[in-house]
């Protein structure tokens, strides 16, 4: 069992990362061979949610990767978990579209990992354009906000733009 390095997350919950394909496709509406043929990052597939029965007890979230491995050598990885940390942290589930991903984005950004977090969304604008003008839209205003947030912050923090 992986659990995430709550000081490193700024979270006190315990989080373990399981690997779990069906959760990762279903959530975002792509099959394996969409995946291939796309060739899609899997890393872009993960997602966060309350342990199911025989998990309870030994955490209270779970952070769905399609392959362990390959996500632990990710270099996104970091960037990712503070992302889904953050739809828990802020209580932005994933209902509320683009703003939910622009908080739980922040709270990446927040915690230093803002450049690879709009490399993440870039590779989603490039692997998810084809479902439709609105998705499109939508992950643009993302990337928009993004740069956004990770520029102010940076100069919050008194630093060069990251």
């Amino acid at each position: 069992m992986i659990y995430i390095d709550n000081n490193k997350f700024k979270f006190s919950e315990k989080v373990m990362i399981v690997e779990d394909k069906w959760p990762c496709m279903s959530v975002n509406g792509v099959t394996e061979i969409v995946i291939d043929l796309l060739q899609i990052d899997t890393a872009l597939l993960t997602g966060i949610a309350e342990p199911g029965y025989a998990l309870t007890g030994s955490c209270q979230f779970v952070i769905f990767v399609y392959d362990q491995d390959d996500f632990m050598n990710h270099r996104w990885r970091d960037a990712i978990i503070a992302h889904e940390i953050g739809h828990v942290k802020y209580k932005f589930g994933h209902g509320y579209g683009v703003i939910s991903e622009i908080i739980a984005d922040f709270h990446a950004i927040r915690l230093g990992y803002g450049k690879e977090m709009i490399e993440a969304i870039q590779a989603i604008i490039a692997k998810f354009g084809w479902r439709g003008k609105k998705a499109r839209k939508a992950y643009k205003r993302r990337l928009m906000a993004a740069r956004v947030l990770n520029a102010i912050y940076s100069l919050l923090k008194g630093g060069e733009r990251q």
